[in-house]
């Protein structure tokens, strides 16, 4: 996902393949810099190191597990700096300019991801925390079909929200979530995100939510706000 900043520089959440054709939409998007580069968890970072390697000046954001990951040797891609990790305990001189564009939120527990709102578009972007298949728009420059096959059938039943129960999507979220203090923190995320500004859903997997996101996010995760009798 590209975010076009005030500033003119673009903004990278979860870094796709760096192809000829993304490299000509940076350079009519915006300034053809980059400023920021955001793996939003321990999955989605294939392409980092890409990215890093043509954009060295870019701010790399993500979650501490990725970090271990590349201490550890454990990533697939060679090493980059992570610049700042969450969870942060203090807003860092790099985090001024960020912190006008966004507005973050760290889900910890299970699931050690960032979500993001962009405050200019009203617009939250999040990779693996919401989930709305079948990706009906990835597919329309593809032979492969959005719903042909049966995984592709028991993937969007288990985490589609349109024409489907919500029962598979639930229980998912109930593991993600963890137990204890984790579970805590992971429902004040989806609390504190439920109370922001926003009017649609970008995400990682799936349709974009155009309309009526606010009601489509507390949907999703209306067992998880519910929780120790606060509601939203």
């Amino acid at each position: 996902m590209l975010v076009r900043l005030s500033t003119g520089f673009l903004a990278v959440f979860s870094p796709p393949p760096l192809t000829a054709g993304v490299r000509e939409v940076i350079e009519a998007f915006g300034n053809g810099e980059v400023a920021y580069l955001i793996c939003p968890n321990a999955e989605h970072y294939i392409f980092l190191h890409d990215w890093y390697s043509v954009f060295p000046k870019a701010t790399v954001m993500a979650p501490q597990t990725l970090v271990t990951k590349f201490a550890s040797g454990q990533a697939s891609v060679p090493h980059v700096p992570i610049t700042l990790a969450f969870p942060y305990q203090q807003h860092s001189p790099d985090m001024k300019q960020f912190e006008h564009e966004f507005e973050p939120a760290f889900f910890g527990a299970n699931a050690n991801e960032i979500a993001l709102l962009h405050r200019a578009s009203r617009t939250l972007l999040t990779a693996d925390m919401v989930f709305n298949p079948p990706a009906t728009e990835s597919y329309t420059k593809s032979d492969d079909s959005a719903t042909k096959g049966l995984l592709t059938y028991l993937f969007n039943w288990s985490k589609g929200t349109s024409g489907f129960p919500l029962t598979m999507q639930h229980r998912i979220l109930n593991i993600i979530a963890g137990k204890g203090n984790d579970r805590n923190g992971f429902a004040e995320s989806a609390r504190g995100v439920t109370g922001w500004d926003f009017e649609r859903i970008v995400c990682c997997h799936g349709e974009v939510v155009e309309k009526g996101a606010k009601g489509f996010w507390e949907k999703v995760y209306e067992r998880i706000l519910s929780e120790g009798g606060k509601s939203v």
